[in-house]
């Protein structure tokens, strides 16, 4: 969505009242939704151990396709524990009583030492925080109800991109298993035998 918006390609109306929902928009998924949702995933993943020990031209072909059906299914468990992490375990945290009060002592005593150093703090700041800033909320109208936290952002984004290098080689390995096929995968099948016969 952000190249798109780089290329002056919005697809969110301006006009109000809003008409439609914008294309990145995610409305927040009941617990028995999240629950389907987690179990097709982890099924989408699981499919792969099947071909756990089917033909491939190399044994090191076998070896990396076995490491990435594995890297595949920890991936989605580790993008599941970090958003419930972060969406429903830390602010459960946040909101217990005590800990509410010692967040504010320690708060209270940064504020309290940054004014009286002598130096700054917030000048040599300022670069590094508008740019986790950017990446905390990167809706068109800086919308704070889209704000997402960097603790959620960048561990996703790493389990993200080695699911994607994970899945990649998976379907390189399709088509580079097609120069090395057994020979019954060259058999006409006589689907008439899967049909009952009336």
């Amino acid at each position: 969505m952000n190249v798109l918006r780089k290329l002056n390609i919005v697809f969110a109306t301006k006009k109000r009242p809003i008409d439609k929902l914008p294309d990145d928009s995610f409305p927040p998924l009941s617990p028995t939704a999240l629950a389907v949702l987690f179990f097709f995933q982890i099924g989408y993943g699981a499919i792969h151990v099947v071909g756990w020990n089917f033909h491939f031209a190399t044994a090191t072909e076998r070896l990396l396709c076995r490491i990435s059906t594995i890297v595949m299914l920890s991936s989605i468990v580790l993008y599941w524990i970090f958003d419930i992490y972060t969406w429903y375990v830390h602010p459960f945290i946040r909101k217990r009583p005590h800990r509410i009060s010692r967040l504010s002592e320690v708060e209270s005593g940064l504020k309290l030492c940054a004014e009286n150093s002598v130096h700054s703090i917030s000048q040599p700041c300022r670069k590094p925080r508008g740019m986790a800033d950017k990446l905390r909320n990167n809706s068109p109208q800086h919308d704070p109800a889209l704000s997402v936290p960097l603790k959620a952002i960048l561990p996703i984004s790493v389990v993200a991109a080695v699911y994607v290098f994970g899945r990649s080689f998976i379907v390189l390995e399709d088509f580079l298993s097609l120069r090395s096929q057994p020979p019954n995968a060259y058999e006409s099948v006589n689907w008439l035998a899967f049909w009952p016969q009336f």
